[in-house]
């Protein structure tokens, strides 16, 4: 998630059913891929590509997009605090 998130932010999302809204694309998102894994990237679709069908984007240089990749759920990210901001209990 480097270098938009560090280790120890808080990030804030919502979702009210499984599925990509549309205001999802183009956005950092929460997202779970059929395989159950769950990740943070900016969720892409690209002219021609097959219903149902995502790229997921890296916020780090070294780290390669994800092609055509089948998404359950996608959630904007509505907010995030940084680790600086959050106090442990």
């Amino acid at each position: 998630m480097e270098p938009a998130y560090e280790s120890g932010d808080i990030l804030f999302y919502s979702r009210d059913a499984l599925g990509v809204p549309i205001e999802a694309i183009g956005r950092r998102c929460v997202v779970e891929d059929a395989s159950g894994m769950a990740w943070v990237k900016l969720l892409r679709r690209r002219d021609g590509q097959p219903d149902g069908l995502f790229d997921l984007i890296s916020f780090h240089a070294d780290t390669p997009p994800m092609y055509d990749v089948t998404i359950k759920w996608a959630a904007p990210i509505k907010m995030h605090l940084g680790r600086d901001l959050v106090t442990k209990i």
